[in-house]
């Protein structure tokens, strides 16, 4: 018991002559015992370490200070000295370089946040400077997104601080968190919950959530301006406030660097830290900051620029939209190996009603190469804002039938308008040529009435059809684009071909043939060919004993995209030359060997590796008979709906009649038959004159024949009205895309049934 009472007295000791403004050594204090130094210098530290300590030593420190009253200060008085006690401290969390504490402001009666540097770092002088800059970019940087600083100084200790607003509220990534957790099932009982960030019922929360962020970008946008880079940016570091507050905090790794153009452009002054050089080259040493989040460039330790948190934030994105970060592993050095080859997962293979565009955006922001990135993290936050507005953003190219939806949404009332005028033209059209064609014997002008009513109705009917075989194309183009991205095809045409590996191909071509044959409509049949035109696998395998597996189609016009089918007796094919399709394609119409049957195939390539090192690795089609168009099996009344093929195709002449209503099985395959060649000729002008006019956005309209003579007539004294309406569309890059078919829509010629 006497060394404690010892140990104690020289506690008690160290205590008085403390508060006389002597910092004793444990050594000094036993130098008449030794061997209490140690226990006496272990309760030292501890009572050093301790909040109420450093509460205490203030408190016992400022107890006689008073803040100055001053009303106006003269030359000689010009610096005035305010002092607060804090006490009550609440212990909140602790980083890498500081740990902070919530305390009492006693003057002005507020909750305040204290950051002291961590007791390690304390005597080493590279973090007591990087404290101090963290200190000075915090407090200078004006901007709202950035926690307020009342002022800097030391605890009794001796340890730098300053102290700072306390914000209430939550992390962003506690935030993502929640968004991402899974929901409980619907309360009335009836199945669970459509819980996909992505879905309509969800829409507002998303549309918050990414207004949040993009305050965020902002601030990064702002300190990027002022010359500091963060260098730390993460979900962990973005603080949400109870009020909307949205702040970037934690700027410990921040470090200044020269302004680029754009940045001196902003009219901001450059921030000039006193404890820092002015401007740094933005090298760090080795990788700095969370290997979860960071650049590639800032993973392998080179110099870092405004690039590479304009790259964090996009991270931030990606964790916000999937749940996920872009780089996990067991060990940091696995992460830290991802981070520097900027290896992530597409984001759309977490949920693929992610949007296109906000896709784009993020992997925009997160491009390996910096110089693909956004310029500024301004743009980032502009991009984002013309997604949340429903406008067009620059990272992503719309396809026709994107902008259509987007459209409709943004103008919800103008498209119920319109398709109800739509409606009440056609009923009113109908109901004219209607009671115009009975009266059709009463009066001259009551018949030329009807008959351009009628005329009117076919162009209207010709123009709808086109437009829908052109859209099923469209559709069947996007639903291949996004059966392609499957992972498993990858896996697949990166090993070599063995004709019995093939099984679980097969299921796989099965499902997507099953699965898409009720949402858009049947398919002839789904394969798959490598690089070097090996079918790899189809659904179904063939028709009789036409097993295409195992074989090469390289020649196929599917397959390179060239407009016709090689021969592979050409004295000049040659198999290395020939390369595989690089955008979406549609073949020329032929007669399948298996069932006799007018066929085309569209075609899309598989594409290998990541952004920046992608290549072709094979090719994946679905066949369909010209019959499948479902707007082809519509009922006109009475109308006869045909298509023409004006290409020189693998059908070996040009103006075969694809498909004709007036066939039981819906294609001549049979018996094909051709349009007159002078037809053919009219036909190639209007494809050519169409083209010109959707170019230049001029109004179109069809090629009108009323005495037209149907070839498939035996009796060719029958005359028939008829519209030509050439099969343009629109593909997902934004080009206009001539098939070369022409809808015709025809009806008999007034008198014909008097003849």
């Amino acid at each position: 018991m006497a060394n404690v009472f010892s140990v104690d007295d020289r506690i008690a000791e160290w205590r008085r002559r403390l508060e006389c403004g002597e910092n004793t050594t444990a050594v000094e204090l036993c130098a008449d015992c030794p061997e209490l130094a140690t226990e006496v210098e272990r309760r030292i530290d501890d009572i050093k370490h301790s909040p109420a300590f450093m509460t205490q030593g203030a408190e016992e420190n400022s107890a006689d200070a008073t803040v100055a009253e001053v009303t106006q200060p003269d030359a000689a008085h010009d610096t005035l000295t305010f002092n607060h006690r804090f006490n009550k401290p609440r212990f909140l969390a602790r980083g890498g370089l500081g740990e902070v504490y919530v305390y009492d402001d006693l003057e002005l009666q507020r909750d305040v946040v204290l950051k002291f540097i961590r007791e390690r770092h304390r005597h080493r002088t590279e973090f007591q400077t990087q404290f101090q800059l963290e200190a000075e970019v915090t407090a200078k940087l004006d901007h709202p997104g950035v926690v307020p600083v009342y002022g800097i100084g030391r605890s009794p200790d001796g340890r730098a601080c300053y102290a700072m607003r306390y914000i209430q509220g939550v992390t962003l990534d506690e935030t993502i968190a929640q968004f991402h957790a899974p929901r409980a099932a619907q309360p009335d009982g009836c199945g669970p919950r459509d819980t996909s960030p992505f879905s309509a019922a969800r829409t507002s929360e998303l549309h918050n959530l990414l207004t949040r962020f993009l305050a965020s970008c902002k601030t990064i946008a702002y300190a990027h301006n002022r010359g500091i880079v963060h260098r730390d940016i993460k979900p962990d570091n973005i603080m949400l406030g109870k009020y909307g507050e949205t702040l970037v905090v934690d700027w410990g790794l921040a470090i200044p660097v020269d302004r680029d153009d754009s940045a001196k452009a902003s009219g901001e002054e450059t921030l000039m830290p006193s404890s820092g050089t002015g401007s740094s080259s933005g090298s760090t040493g080795g990788p700095v900051g969370t290997p979860a989040f960071m650049s590639p460039e800032q993973a392998t330790g080179v110099v870092v620029r405004s690039a590479s948190d304009i790259f964090s934030l996009g991270a931030t994105l990606y964790k916000l939209l999937t749940g996920h970060a872009p780089y996990s592993g067991e060990s940091a050095n696995e992460v830290i190996t991802k981070a520097r080859y900027g290896s992530f997962l597409p984001l759309r293979r977490f949920d693929k009603r992610l949007p296109r565009p906000l896709a784009a955006i993020c992997e925009k922001a997160m491009a390996v190469d910096p110089a693909q990135r956004y310029i500024t993290a301004m743009e980032f936050a502009e991009d984002l804002e013309r997604w949340l507005a429903g406008e067009p953003v620059t990272a992503y190219r719309e396809s026709f039938s994107e902008r259509l939806a987007r459209w409709t949404r943004l103008h919800r009332v103008w498209t119920q308008a319109i398709l109800t005028a739509l409606v009440v033209v056609s009923l009113v059209v109908t109901m004219a040529a209607m009671l115009l064609g009975r009266s059709a014997n009463s009066e001259r002008a009551a018949r030329t009435s009807a008959e351009d009513a009628q005329k009117d109705s076919l162009r209207l009917t010709a123009e709808f059809v086109a437009k829908a075989v052109g859209q099923d194309v469209q559709s069947r183009w996007l639903i291949l684009e996004r059966e392609a991205a499957d992972a498993d095809l990858a896996t697949w045409l990166s090993v070599p071909f063995e004709a019995t590996a093939g099984d679980r191909l097969q299921v796989w071509l099965s499902d997507r043939k099953s699965q898409n044959d009720h949402s858009i409509a049947h398919a002839h049949a789904w394969a798959l060919f490598d690089r070097q035109g090996v079918c790899r696998g189809r659904f179904p395998k063939g028709i009789g004993n036409a097993d295409t597996i195992g074989k090469n189609f390289i020649y196929r016009d599917y397959f390179h995209g060239l407009g016709r089918d090689i021969d592979p007796k050409e004295p000049d094919f040659d198999p290395q030359q020939i390369q595989p399709i690089e955008r979406p394609h549609r073949s020329n119409v032929f007669q399948s060997k298996a069932d006799n049957l007018l066929v085309v195939n569209l075609s899309v390539p598989v594409w290998l590796g990541q952004a920046g090192e992608r290549r072709v690795g094979g090719v994946l089609t679905m066949s369909l008979e010209i019959g499948d168009f479902r707007i082809l099996k519509s009922n006109l009344q009475g109308r006869v709906l045909r298509l023409l093929d004006t290409n020189s195709s693998a059908l070996k002449q040009r103006g075969t009649v694809l498909f004709d209503s007036r066939s039981e099985s819906g294609t001549l395959a049979s018996k094909s038959q051709h349009a007159p060649e002078t037809l053919v000729k009219e036909l190639e002008h209007l494809r050519l004159t169409r083209m010109q006019q959707l170019r230049e956005q001029l109004p179109t309209e069809g090629l009108l024949k009323e005495d037209f003579l149907d070839d498939a007539e035996s009796d060719s004294a029958h005359q028939w009205v008829a519209v030509f309406e050439p099969v343009i569309l629109k593909t997902a890059s934004g080009d206009l895309h001539d098939t070369g078919w022409v809808v015709v829509v025809q009806q008999p010629a007034a008198g014909r049934d008097e003849r």
